[in-house]
């Protein structure tokens, strides 16, 4: 077997790369399946007694987190908003909204926040249909002056689904983001096309990911192994040198060598 300095760089190197790698294959990100988050135009207050609901159509076979932006006319005030992801069985267009089966709920304390803010509800991922209808619904139990209101448009611009206040369809459309739970090759492919050749491929971009770790545990290797010894100075032979108190010692002004004058009497 080799010395652990010869193959010590190699193994951790491709310890760093199989760590890389894992993570690689088992990271959860967010990815946006719609985003329309500008502005921030006030709807219907979320109070007690009165919801407001945005349809979405689901883009992929998951949702996992909603973005919305917020308003909150008198900051100070204890209160909560709870958000609901809800199936749709029908009146979209007509009215009156029928909604089924709460799928998801998630809530945020109101009791912080003042003036316009945007909040991500986030819950355990939920299966859904792509291509169908889920409605977003907002309900609160505070009064008016600790309600908050969502943000939206006063126009349709989303295609997907409209808006609901108190049951009744609303033109406009909230400002609101939803996701789905997925792996790193949907994150690269959502940027692919800000991408330049070659990082638009998938593959060079994962293959140069995993190099830098190879190289970053290289490193690593030789900067801990490299750590000098406190009080020693490696040698060529592995020896350390004597430190300078062990060598002989001169006195200023002597010569580098005395030869001692030999005894007995002197030859004239």
């Amino acid at each position: 077997m080799g010395s652990p300095k010869r193959w010590g760089p190699w193994a951790t190197s491709l310890l760093a790369i199989l760590i890389a790698g894992t993570w690689l294959a088992t990271a959860s990100f967010q990815v946006v399946d719609k985003s329309q988050i500008i502005g921030n135009d006030s709807m219907q207050l979320v109070s007690s007694g009165h919801e407001v609901v945005q349809i979405i159509t689901a883009t992929s076979d998951s949702i996992s987190r909603v973005d919305l932006t917020l308003r909150k006319p008198h900051a100070g005030k204890e209160g909560a908003l709870r958000l609901q992801i809800v199936e749709v069985t029908g009146g979209q267009i007509d009215g009156p909204l029928k909604l089924g089966e709460v799928l998801r709920e998630a809530s945020m304390d109101t009791g912080s926040a003042s003036n316009t803010f945007r909040h991500s509800f986030e819950f355990e991922s939920v299966a859904v249909t792509p291509g169908s209808a889920y409605a977003i619904r907002l309900t609160s139990d505070d009064s008016e002056d600790a309600a908050v209101s969502p943000a939206g448009w006063p126009v349709n611009n989303y295609n997907g689904g409209g808006l609901f206040v108190d049951g009744k369809p609303t033109y406009g459309d909230l400002y609101f983001a939803f996701f789905h739970s997925g792996g790193v090759g949907e994150i690269l492919d959502k940027m692919k096309p800000w991408r330049p050749f070659p990082l638009n491929k998938s593959a060079f971009v994962v293959a140069m990911f995993l190099t830098a770790a190879g190289t970053f545990g290289w490193l690593l290797w030789m900067v801990i192994a490299g750590l000098p010894v406190v009080g020693k100075q490696n040698t060529s032979d592995g020896d350390a040198e004597p430190s300078s108190s062990s060598a002989p010692s001169r006195t200023a002004g002597s010569s580098a060598s005395v030869t001692p004058r030999p005894s007995g009497t002197a030859t004239p």
